[in-house]
């Protein structure tokens, strides 16, 4: 590999580089603590949404139709969401949950 302390190396790079170092953890967490502090429970968030027809109006509820899976009986242009964030060692997962108001009454009672 040449000469460790030459002008281009300065220094062996297995001396500074943790992915030469055998006691070096692959913990996220044990890596930075950033991760530590993203980690738990985020929200309540509000969240908008672009839920604009084709001529530019809200787009209204409508019913789940099975045949052209199309429909939501929710209003989503305003709704609450939550994120979890894991990590456990080298895992990183992220869960988000969305809350929509209530489905209207004739959805319900169908």
């Amino acid at each position: 590999m040449g000469n460790c302390s030459s002008m281009l190396t300065k220094q062996c790079l297995g001396l500074s580089d943790p992915r030469y170092d055998q006691n070096a953890s692959n913990d996220l967490i044990d890596q930075d603590g950033l991760w530590k502090q993203y980690a738990g429970f985020w929200g309540p968030f509000v969240e908008r949404r672009n839920t604009l027809s084709e001529d530019n109006a809200p787009r209204k509820p409508s019913f789940y139709n099975p045949v052209q899976k199309v429909g939501w009986p929710y209003t989503s242009d305003v709704f609450t969401s939550y994120r979890v964030v894991t990590i456990e060692g080298t895992r990183f997962k992220s869960s988000k949950f969305y809350f929509y108001k209530p489905a209207p009454e004739d959805f319900c009672s169908q």
